[in-house]
């Protein structure tokens, strides 16, 4: 039995990979390893700010970890 934690997200389909611009320099900056704190400091915006993107990020690619995130944007450059 795999636990909740373990289990892959569903991925969405369509308009869930529809990332507005913000949201798109946030996967970038993520995909490049850099913490929130850096994201912030890169995009002149809060921490909290960045976690609500980088949230929202997750949800609409249907993942749970950066890495996952990375491999997403990885695979849309190559598709």
């Amino acid at each position: 039995m795999i636990s909740s934690a373990t289990a892959p997200a569903t991925r969405p389909t369509g308009s869930a990979f529809d990332l507005t611009g913000r949201e798109r320099d946030v996967q970038r900056l993520l995909s490049e390893g850099l913490t929130n704190p850096q994201i912030a400091a890169r995009l002149g915006v809060s921490v909290t700010t960045v976690a609500g993107h980088v949230r929202s990020v997750f949800s609409k690619l249907g993942v749970r970890t950066r890495a996952a995130a990375t491999r997403v944007a990885l695979e849309q450059d190559r598709g």
